[in-house]
């Protein structure tokens, strides 16, 4: 614009109207031009987009290359499963299995019950049970805390507990005490 020129110079840019003359010379389609998208706080556009999930799947393919000799090493492992999340593939079955054995190892644990919870698994008696004794020691040991939680728990919730106490004495009077329709 001004290169033809050289004795033209431009006008100092408002701050406002300096961001629009950057965001001209970003080369869209580019990861940069991603990256400049979101620093003046705009949607990348899509050839953006493009260019920066070509650049992640890049990354992710280094990091794979990187991590050959890791994997190959602790494959059949947990922490080879763990290298296998990070690196977003599909668990080879060695470590999905030592996965499985880690998890089944843990059950009957308050550790157990939370991999039920973060997998989204069935919760198995043995991890009921444990949790059931951690929480009846941790209440024991801490009457004072449940007695706060307990109160502000039945604050908040006073309109529901009215409803379902209503509800409970309706449901056992029995049919014979309904109004007739």
């Amino acid at each position: 614009m001004f290169a033809d020129d050289p004795t033209l110079k431009p006008a100092p840019l408002a701050r406002r109207h300096r961001s629009a003359l950057r965001a001209l010379d970003a080369r869209c389609g580019t990861e940069d031009g991603y990256r400049q998208h979101r620093q003046e706080g705009d949607l990348p556009c899509g050839d953006c987009n493009t260019a920066h999930d070509q650049h992640l799947a890049a990354q992710r393919a280094t990091e794979a290359e990187h991590s050959r000799y890791l994997r190959t090493r602790n494959c059949g492992t947990n922490k080879g499963w763990d290298l296998h999340r990070r690196l977003r593939t599909t668990p080879c079955p060695p470590c999905q299995q030592a996965r499985d054995e880690y998890v089944a190892a843990q059950c009957g644990t308050t550790r157990g019950y939370s991999l039920h919870r973060r997998y989204k698994t069935t919760i198995c008696l043995a991890c009921r049970r444990a949790r059931a004794d951690y929480l009846a020691t941790w209440q024991a040991a801490n009457p004072e805390k449940c007695q706060t939680y307990q109160k502000t728990y039945y604050d908040g919730h006073r309109e529901q507990r009215i409803a379902y106490s209503a509800n409970y004495r309706q449901t056992r009077r029995g049919p014979a005490s309904f109004p007739a329709a």
